[in-house]
């Protein structure tokens, strides 16, 4: 089962206003309303695959339908992984910049 309060929580915590999220995804505010109240049950594996890839995260993380009692804190080494590889990569970029204006001294 969808559970719209991960979705709501993701908002607060990135501070992402709903009208900016809805026109991201492409859904009207209204329809996002309706998912975030549970007036709409099954938004569908496209608008759920936008909303996921939106955060970067797994579109598992929004449903409560795992028996192994997989929780949130589970994706935490998913999410340290990807910050440490965005960050070996802004290094290798800083690095790349570094030599490029010594050669241009």
């Amino acid at each position: 089962m969808l559970n719209f309060q991960k979705i709501e929580k993701l908002l607060l915590e990135n501070k992402v206003p709903k009208n900016e999220f809805a026109a991201k995804i492409g859904v009207s505010e209204q329809w996002l309303h309706k998912v975030l109240h549970g007036e709409i049950k099954n938004p569908g594996v496209d608008k759920m695959e936008l909303i996921a890839d939106f955060f970067e995260l797994p579109i598992d993380y929004f449903f409560d339908r795992f028996s192994s009692g997989l929780v949130e804190e589970e994706f935490v080494p998913y999410n340290k992984a990807k910050i440490q590889y965005l960050e070996n990569i802004i290094e290798e970029k800083e690095r790349t910049i570094r030599i490029l204006s010594k050669k241009m001294r």
